[in-house]
């Protein structure tokens, strides 16, 4: 069987690194572009990397507008219809993206057998607000012409049949998470990794992780950390990602002379093979994303990676992060509550029995729903039976 995973410019280790050893059995390599957002140094089959119209033109000006205006998205893949001919099976990514329409028309002319199409989206329907004619006619066009979709998630399920698929052409497939990778540490590594951080032994560590934007919640984050720290808690909070607000919050954290108090990771401090590391020596893991008008939480996969990493959780109850964590594996709280937020933290850290037991539950259940095996198993019966 021969399968082709198109993800163009955001071909990412992070999301198909279960796909570590399927080229053993199976002809199987991804399409990326020539100017990878992400690293692929350790992407796990082969890669070929094509001319992406919005990396090559996007530099000048009111191109990447233009490319909306003439195709519909800036994502188009030169030679792709050449790449992916006499595939058994191709797996792309979102209606809307242009190469997902490349793939289906390649699909109606008969040069490939099957299209497989994997949802995060999970907001009201493309099709409808976009004023865009003919982005809208190719969202039509995909979603006649794919034979499966698969939805990450209950809220991505629900987005497809709001765009009218039947739901027996949906299956819900969530991301997968290393959990031989992302593993609770012992007490000597956790121990070794907090000193070379600077924390003490018996510190009280609350990590987060995420791309520094508003909408991830970390002025809340900020708001119940100075909260607390004027109550007299003296909890240790790391901050790991990058973004435009790294410079901010490192200015407001110094201004709330909460210096001693938070950590950030950002750069080349925060290299992802090493990033299991962070939750090993951490004991909450906290996500307080708020949602906006174009967006809300798509799956959390570092939430599915501290939940493997045996870390109780407090997240904000919004997007699709109530149904990664589930019951019974933390605290939830409404978007932009920081009051409610640090009451969470408080109380996870003044019950250790109870924060013991959603570590463990958290740890198995990782396991179960997001582990490399587990969605591997379930993408090949899908390749293989659609």
């Amino acid at each position: 069987m021969k399968v082709v995973i198109i993800r163009g410019p955001s071909l990412s280790t992070v999301e198909l690194g279960w796909l570590e050893g399927l080229d053993e059995k199976y002809e199987v390599f991804a399409i990326g572009s020539r100017d990878p957002i992400y690293n692929l140094d350790h992407f796990p089959v082969s890669v070929k990397k094509l001319f992406c119209s919005g990396q090559v033109f996007g530099k000048l000006p009111f191109a990447i507008r233009l490319l909306y205006a003439l195709d519909g998205d800036p994502q188009r893949l030169w030679g792709l219809e050449r790449a992916i001919k006499g595939a058994d099976v191709v797996d792309s990514a979102e209606i809307g993206n242009l190469y997902t329409y490349q793939a289906a028309l390649a699909r109606k002319k008969g040069f490939v057998k099957k299209l497989v199409v994997r949802i995060y989206e999970n907001l009201a329907p493309v099709m409808e607000i976009s004023e865009n004619r003919r982005r809208r006619e190719k969202i039509k066009f995909v979603l006649r012409n794919a034979d499966t979709f698969v939805a990450v998630s209950p809220l991505s399920f629900e987005y497809l049949e709001l765009m009218g698929v039947s739901g027996n052409k949906i299956i819900k497939v969530p991301m997968g998470v290393d959990t031989d990778r992302f593993v609770p540490a012992g007490s000597a590594k956790k121990q070794a990794l907090r000193k070379s951080l600077g924390y003490n032994k018996n510190d009280k560590i609350i990590l987060s992780i995420g791309r520094m934007v508003w909408e991830k919640g970390w002025l809340d984050l900020l708001r119940s950390a100075r909260k607390l720290y004027l109550e007299g808690r003296n909890y240790k909070w790391l901050w790991v990602g990058d973004g435009p607000l790294v410079s901010f919050l490192k200015n407001e954290v110094g201004r709330w002379n909460l210096g001693k108090n938070v950590k950030l990771v950002s750069g080349l401090q925060m290299p992802y093979p090493k990033m299991h590391e962070f939750y090993q020596l951490a004991d909450l893991f906290v996500m307080p994303s708020i949602p906006i008008s174009n967006w809300q939480e798509q799956f959390g996969l570092v939430l599915a990676e501290a939940m493997s990493s045996g870390l109780p959780c407090v997240v904000t109850k919004t997007g699709t992060l109530p149904f990664v964590l589930g019951d019974g594996g933390g605290l939830e709280v409404s978007p932009q509550d920081w009051m409610g937020l640090g009451k969470a933290v408080n109380y996870v850290l003044s019950h250790p029995k109870k924060a013991q037991e959603w570590s463990e539950r958290n740890r198995n259940e990782a396991q179960k729903r997001f582990g490399f095996g587990v969605i591997k198993d379930k993408m090949i019966n899908i390749w293989e039976t659609v």
